[in-house]
């Protein structure tokens, strides 16, 4: 390929390039505003070339210098110098590729020779946000341009900065994010039936505590048992790893006639309430409810939980 349609590729695929990083994906908004140096008081403004169009300005210079004076002794050498100094140029204004796309705010203008402030990925909001944009560059700078057409704030195109001021401007959005999928439905939870109803009995060997009422030569020595869980609950299906627990309600404290040493409450003192608890697993509940039973719940009572001893003297 003759070297000057290499320079015209180049300058194609760099303004290429700038568009490309002026759009902004669904679901975010945009800032992008041109600057230069502001005209000074009392002179006729000259028209100006951005840093990169003088890139590509001096870019297509040197594929020219290079076609036509080919022949010439030191010509390469000289649009190599060129290509160099056209590629400083492209690094040097605000509106470089390398400074095209400025990091998240806080924005500024801080380029005294101009260039462009811009953020592609700032993150949507309706109504679009409005940011501020502070000329720190040092000198007064004009807006030359903004992706935002219909701007109406005071960083329309046109309006003058003096150092260290401020203007606002109102983002581009594009199309809002799109809704977040619903979660997947969980899956139908599976029935558990009882196969075998749990009962209560007395645990004989650990008492609850012991009363010895003594009159005279005579003694009684009553002891209540608390209850215990005779037979589990089984399930269908067996494979559910079912949790049960048990927890108990006692009867009164045995108590004694003075009189005769005998106990007034026995049947009482040694009865109550064993309640016995069943906890489904993830994925299934003892009914088809809404929303479903995941506990099951017996209440049974018990009874005669005691024994008793008597010395009697004769």
């Amino acid at each position: 390929m003759p070297r000057p349609t290499r320079v015209l590729v180049f300058a194609a695929a760099a303004s290429g390039s700038m568009a490309a990083l002026a759009q902004s994906a669904p679901g975010t908004c945009q800032v992008s505003l041109g600057y230069v140096a502001a005209t000074l008081p009392g002179a006729a403004p000259v028209p100006g070339l951005t840093s990169f169009s003088m890139a590509v300005l001096a870019a297509l210079l040197g594929g020219l210098a290079w076609h036509s004076q080919r022949t010439r002794r030191g010509a390469k050498t000289w649009a190599v110098a060129l290509w160099a100094s056209a590629g400083l140029l492209g690094m040097q204004g605000g509106d470089g590729l390398v400074q095209a796309v400025r990091a998240a705010g806080p924005y500024e203008f801080n380029n005294p020779a101009g260039g462009t402030v811009a953020d592609a990925a700032i993150p949507y909001a309706s109504p679009a946000p409005l940011l501020t944009v502070t000329n720190t560059s040092g000198v007064s700078i004009r807006i030359a341009s903004n992706a935002n057409a219909a701007e109406t704030g005071s960083c329309a195109v046109g309006a003058t900065l003096a150092p260290g001021s401020s203007c606002t401007t109102a983002a581009v959005c594009a199309a809002p994010p799109p809704p977040a999928p619903p979660p997947p439905a969980p899956p139908p939870l599976q029935l558990l039936s009882v196969l075998t109803e749990p009962t209560a009995a007395c645990d004989m060997t650990q008492p609850l505590y012991v009363k010895t009422w003594t009159l005279g030569l005579n003694s009684a020595t009553y002891t209540i048992y608390p209850p215990r869980l005779a037979t589990a609950p089984t399930f269908s299906p067996s494979d559910a790893s079912v949790t049960t627990s048990i927890a108990y309600t006692q009867g009164p404290e045995l108590i004694a006639n003075p009189a005769t040493g005998g106990a007034i409450n026995l049947d009482q003192a040694a009865a109550g309430v064993l309640t016995v608890t069943a906890l489904a697993p993830s994925g299934y509940a003892f009914d088809a409810n809404t929303p479903p039973s995941t506990v099951k719940t017996w209440n049974l009572p018990y009874q005669q939980c005691w024994t008793a001893r008597f010395n009697q003297s004769f």
